[in-house]
């Protein structure tokens, strides 16, 4: 196919004419949304990093899953689960909760 040929169809084209004759406005509107897009992520960055500096502040134990455990006891509870060499773990303080 010769270029010439599809060159004169692309520009025959109605989007084309559309797109050629509200360029301007088309490339402002990407511009806001890249801006707002932008905006919108470094919100959330600091609104994560907000929440992580609380939780490692007010709480005894953080992680990326932002469990927190804010009475002294229970993270040094989790804490000794967490270091634990062996797999011996006493259940006989397990209850059930459901009911």
């Amino acid at each position: 196919m010769n270029l010439d040929k599809l060159n004169k169809k692309i520009e025959a084209s109605n989007y084309y004419k559309f797109t050629q004759r509200h360029r301007r406005t088309i490339l402002i509107i990407q511009g806001f949304f890249i801006i707002g897009l932008l905006i919108s992520i470094d919100i959330y960055v600091y609104k994560d990093h907000f929440i992580k500096k609380q939780i490692a502040e007010n709480c005894g134990y953080v992680d990326s899953k932002y469990k927190c455990i804010c009475e002294p006891h229970y993270a040094e509870d989790w804490e000794a689960l967490r270091d634990m060499k062996t797999t011996e773990i006493n259940i006989s303080n397990i209850t059930d909760v459901s009911g």
